[in-house]
């Protein structure tokens, strides 16, 4: 008989409860006027701390000042300020500055708090990339709040949230002020993008997000990365893109194996990336655009730094098969230009960083002068070569390259190093006809780039060849 009347009073309980809140927000709506900031008073503050509790799973929610807004539409926001989420034992996983909740009002008129969209505001995430997948914190220090083995499977394990009862009339959290410290611990390297906000979209099943941070890149010039991601909830399934602006091509070639190859670069690097995941998890082929601003091939100190004015590419990277199509490569040189096209794949991999590409290219107007060896320009209608990279230490291995040049075809083999002393080079060339004023490119030095008579043994700059 108890228990029949318990559970009458819980409802009239919680009834009367509402109805406070309700009227208090009501009368000052009413008085103060619509959109005006109401502060809470304590009993409402303690009552509502106690109820958002009862979701948490044991965790503990501490916050600051706590206030009201009521738009139009009667639709009541909840504000806090210096809002911590701490663990059972007291360790705070997750602190924000502000949090700001609207609320759905059907469930409310039934007696039940359910967010419709949530806003925050000064968050830090620390995301740690390990051998073994991907670690999400939102402390310093604090362990890990989610763990997955690559970032599509953490982001699913984030929409699954979203058919949980409490959140099912949820269609937005936006977060600006965001903080993220990025740790790849398998290249020991981190980076910091701050100014960031995120925004979680829902429309029926659909789950859209947009994210976007500044970013202080490797040579201290300051870029930006922009990102957006669509799927359905509960489907591994999805689209992305990635948008970049003014990133050190030392930082984008660490990102991926696939753009491995920009490690030779010293250059700014803008571009979009597009891509999809299947259902499984896997990667579908991805497309990029990059622009390469002005900088240098170099791929170690030591080496003469060849000047870059500008550069395009347009590739695709089939994941399955570890391959990448160039359908343009155009570089305009202090040496010379030209356009690549051709096909490469990735023939080693360590800790998630290229080591070994193995292709073909042909190269189609190409014009040289490295350093003004010549009178005028070299101009050559068509180059194919296969190839073998290894960035680092930086090797470029010809297996066999084919010169069409004035008439005559030129076979060539060897490889270009970087070595301790500069470029190193060991070339092996046959030809039907040959210029001897054509081969000072041979024995230029490869660490000043100053040219020198075929025999000789010094280059103009007083250095052994």
């Amino acid at each position: 008989m108890q228990q029949r009347r318990a559970r009458p009073w819980r409802v009239l309980r919680g009834s009367i409860w509402l109805l406070l809140s309700l009227s208090f927000l009501a009368t000052g709506a009413i008085y103060f006027g619509i959109g005006t900031r109401m502060e809470a008073p304590p009993w409402l503050r303690q009552r509502l701390e106690a109820r958002i509790e009862q979701d948490l799973n044991g965790l503990q929610l501490e916050f600051g000042d706590l206030h009201f807004v009521v738009n139009r539409g009667w639709r009541p926001r909840i504000g806090m300020r210096d809002v911590t989420l701490r663990q059972a034992d007291g360790i705070a996983i997750v602190q924000l500055a502000d949090a700001e909740v609207s609320m759905a009002m059907r469930p409310l008129l039934r007696g039940k708090i359910q967010p419709k969209s949530i806003y925050l505001s000064g968050l830090y995430a620390n995301m740690r990339r390990e051998s073994g997948g991907i670690a999400l914190s939102f402390s310093e220090g604090g362990s890990p709040l989610r763990q997955a083995a690559n970032l599509p499977q953490l982001i699913e394990q984030w929409d699954s949230q979203l058919e949980l009862p409490v959140l099912s009339a949820l269609t937005e959290v936006s977060t600006d002020g965001v903080t993220l410290r990025y740790e790849d611990a398998r290249l020991g390297r981190v980076w910091i993008m701050d100014g960031g906000h995120v925004k979680f979209a829902r429309q029926g099943q659909a789950l859209t997000i947009a994210a976007g941070f500044s970013v202080l890149s490797g040579r201290q010039d300051v870029g930006s990365v922009e990102a957006n991601y669509k799927s359905d909830i509960g489907d591994a399934a999805a689209e992305f893109g990635i948008l970049v602006s003014d990133i050190a091509s030392e930082d984008i070639s660490l990102q991926a194996p696939a753009l491995g190859w920009l490690q030779v670069l010293r250059a700014s690097i803008s571009g979009s990336m597009r891509g999809a995941i299947a259902s499984d998890g896997s990667l579908l082929p991805l497309s990029a655009s990059l622009q390469i601003g002005e900088g240098v091939i170099q791929p170690s100190d030591e080496a003469l730094p060849i000047p870059i004015h500008s550069a395009h590419s347009y590739f695709t990277y089939y994941p399955l098969g570890q391959r990448l199509r160039f359908d343009e490569l155009k570089i305009n040189s202090g040496w010379g230009s030209g356009t690549i096209e051709g096909q490469a794949e990735l023939a080693g991999i360590t800790d998630g960083r290229l080591t070994d590409l193995v292709g073909q290219l042909r190269f189609t107007d190409l014009t040289l002068n490295p350093r003004d060896l010549y009178e005028a320009p070299q101009v050559f209608s068509g180059i194919t070569t296969d190839f073998r990279l290894q960035p680092q230490p930086f090797r470029f291995q010809l297996g066999e390259m084919l010169v069409e040049h004035e008439g005559r075809q030129i076979h060539l083999d060897g490889q270009i190093e970087a070595g301790t002393q500069g470029w190193e080079y060991a070339l092996n060339a046959q030809s039907d006809r040959l210029d001897l004023d054509q081969v000072k490119i041979a024995v230029a030095c490869g660490r000043c780039g100053k040219a020198a008579p075929l025999g000789a043994r010094q280059c103009s700059a007083g250095r052994g060849l």
